[in-house]
């Protein structure tokens, strides 16, 4: 009571609270290149390339398998792998949080030379500074390339706190 409504205040308390609820943190990170995943060993993608990145969670350079959360609260968080065209083995793709045991996984053989793909979604309470990453295996006998651009993605989403 008392108090005069200043635009400082305005904008303080209401445009910063509509700004972020119009444009919550959102990331979705892909590669410009194929990557190699070598026989019966699990690697962490490193994503060279960014489409958005609204929160600044992910460095190109820096731990580029990592989406490092600067906003807490609840997120989606989704991957997706596609794999060049192998007969034989199993495929599959694991999401972790702060580099723990798999969190969400999608582990499938692949009998035939089909196109492969596989994808995990997944909602986690994120602190600042935890971490998300996504895992790749597989264990057809030889390295196999995972695609580029749209075919692999890995995206987070802020949703609530």
């Amino acid at each position: 009571m008392g108090e005069l409504l200043t635009a400082t205040k305005m904008n303080a308390d209401v445009r910063d609270g509509l700004n972020f609820l119009l444009s919550p943190p959102y990331a979705l990170l892909t590669r410009s290149s194929v990557l190699s995943i070598p026989n019966n060993a699990v690697n962490a993608i490193a994503w060279n390339a960014e489409t958005i990145d609204r929160d600044g969670g992910h460095s190109t350079v820096t731990n580029p398998s990592r989406y490092t959360c600067a906003t807490a609260g609840y997120y989606e968080v989704w991957g997706y792998i596609k794999w060049a065209t192998v007969a034989g083995g199993y495929r599959a793709c694991e999401m972790r949080k702060n580099g723990g045991g798999p969190a969400n996984v999608d582990y499938r053989p692949l009998p035939s030379s089909n196109e492969a793909a596989n994808q995990v979604r997944g909602d986690f309470f994120l602190n600042v500074g935890d971490y998300m990453e996504l895992w790749a295996f597989q264990n057809s006998g030889g390295s196999i390339n995972i695609d580029n651009g749209f075919g692999t993605t890995f995206g987070i989403r802020w949703i609530s706190t």
